[in-house]
């Protein structure tokens, strides 16, 4: 028992020593400055230190500056007078050209005009040839059928454009001295700057102002940004414009002397001319080609020639010595029937009529085929 607490106590002894060894060993000294007096040459030389105040307010570390109050400037309340600025004319805008496309590559063969327009029905044939039966308001490649009439189809295009076409084109289309006849007893020409019309049957063939400016293709003429007058459009042949003397393009200035640049004015002479009698002027100054011309129109009333009707059905031979006696209304009615039916009863319209009834045939023909009755 001695002996293990011998062990044991030298064991702690030899440990106690190697620790104080190991201490001694890494113990580390502190640093040793060394300090130089002042001396007095270097107090001599003490170099003077810049402060700058302002940065210290402008940081302003302890939150004690106050910056000064500014001087309030006292703003007057009175308004300047605005700098006159003319106004800049704004140009109308272009007019706009309407864009027209190729008409359809159709024609009539036959209509069959029923006096319920609904039931109307027109055939027509395509470039390809093939021939289709439309009604009213049916669709025709990118057109639309609007109306349907005895000798006209009348097709409404997707663009606005109407189209014409006509069964017989030969018969029925007017020629050019029927259109010249139209306003032969409307306007008279004396000679080149004078002319007569006739108001009551102007106003028949042109009821309202409307439609004397769309006969006349009307619009305000401008140069340098200022109206100068009233324009004419174009002008077809044998229509109202060139009947009256007037030509594309020329400008129109003055209607017994008021100048149409004033839109006022433009009521006024609308209001003279619709207050005029028979026998009063109507005096036009226009502007063609850079050169003015003065055109007269007088209101006067044009005669008409007096109809006559005599007894068709008697020879020539058979009225020799015989007095002429007036038809009545009725038997004027029936001979103008009978002339009526004489003139187009021939063998091509009769066979224009028979291959229409044909062709409905055949059509309705198919169509009870095709359809299949339900039981």
């Amino acid at each position: 028992m001695r002996l293990s607490l011998w062990v044991l106590n030298s064991s702690l002894l030899l440990i106690f020593g190697m620790m104080l060894f190991l201490n001694i060993i890494l113990q580390q000294k502190p640093p040793i400055f060394s300090v130089r007096p002042i001396t007095k040459e270097f107090e001599k030389k003490k170099i003077p230190i810049a402060i700058n105040i302002s940065k210290i307010y402008k940081q302003d570390l302890f939150d004690t500056f106050t910056p000064e109050e500014k001087q309030i400037l006292q703003k007057s309340l009175i308004t300047p007078v605005p700098e006159f600025r003319p106004p800049k004319f704004v140009p109308p805008p272009p007019v706009q050209v309407q864009e027209f496309v190729d008409p359809l590559n159709i024609s009539i063969k036959g209509i069959v005009f029923a006096s319920n327009e609904n039931k109307s029905v027109a055939m027509i044939i395509d470039e390809t040839g093939k021939e289709k039966v439309y009604h009213l308001s049916d669709k025709i490649k990118d057109g639309q059928v609007v109306k349907i009439e005895k000798n006209k189809v009348i097709i409404l295009r997707a663009n606005g454009q109407q189209e014409i076409y006509l069964l017989r084109k030969d018969e029925l289309m007017p020629p050019d001295e029927q259109t010249k006849n139209k306003w032969q007893y409307v306007i008279k020409k004396i000679d080149e700057q004078n002319f007569e019309i006739d108001p009551n049957e102007f106003i028949k063939k042109i009821p309202t102002m409307g439609n004397l400016i769309e006969e006349l293709n009307l619009s305000t003429a401008y140069k340098d940004g200022e109206a100068i007058g009233i324009k004419v459009g174009i002008i077809e042949p044998n229509d109202i414009g060139s009947i009256i003397g007037l030509n594309k393009n020329d400008i129109l200035l003055s209607i017994n002397d008021l100048d149409l640049r004033n839109y006022k004015n433009r009521i006024k002479v609308y209001d003279n001319i619709m207050q005029m009698q028979l026998g009063d002027e109507i005096k036009l100054l226009l502007k063609r080609n850079d050169y003015e011309k003065k055109i007269n129109y007088k209101l006067a009333e044009i005669e008409k020639p007096k109809k006559q009707f005599f007894i068709e059905s008697a020879k020539e031979d058979d009225l020799k010595g015989v007095p002429s006696f007036k038809m009545s209304s009725e038997q004027q009615r029936e001979a103008q029937l009978k002339k009526f039916e004489k003139q187009h009863q021939t063998p091509e319209r009769q066979k224009v009529i028979s291959d229409i009834r044909q062709r409905l045939l055949e059509n309705m023909k198919k169509r009870s085929m095709d359809h299949r009755v339900r039981r």
